[in-house]
């Protein structure tokens, strides 16, 4: 999944580093014309531990550029989260026009 995300993002122009806020490594900071996006890939979550770590490093961006977990099926994790993460399937993700607009 990282790598079909990872080229993806090059394929929209994107500059893709790995970021790393406080220790807690997200999967991919992409950036383009001084706007970045923030996204955590995981398969699935099954069960709290895997939950509190894929949400804990996109949790500790403090400003307001967009950010995503993708999860090759959300299920009920679907949506936005209350700090505002936005939780979608990879083929949703994937079929975005504009990965600025969540």
């Amino acid at each position: 999944m990282e790598n079909i995300i990872f080229t993806d993002l090059l394929s929209r122009g994107f500059d893709v580093y790995v970021g790393d806020p406080g220790g807690k490594e997200i999967d991919f900071v992409a950036v383009k014309d001084d706007r970045r996006i923030y996204i955590q890939v995981c398969q699935t979550i099954q069960s709290e531990e895997t939950m509190a770590r894929e949400f804990s490093s996109l949790d500790s961006v403090d400003d307001s550029f967009p950010k995503y977990l993708v999860l090759l099926e959300p299920g009920p994790y679907s949506g936005f989260t209350d700090k505002g993460v936005r939780c979608c399937g990879l083929e949703e993700f994937l079929s975005k026009d504009d990965l600025f607009v969540q």
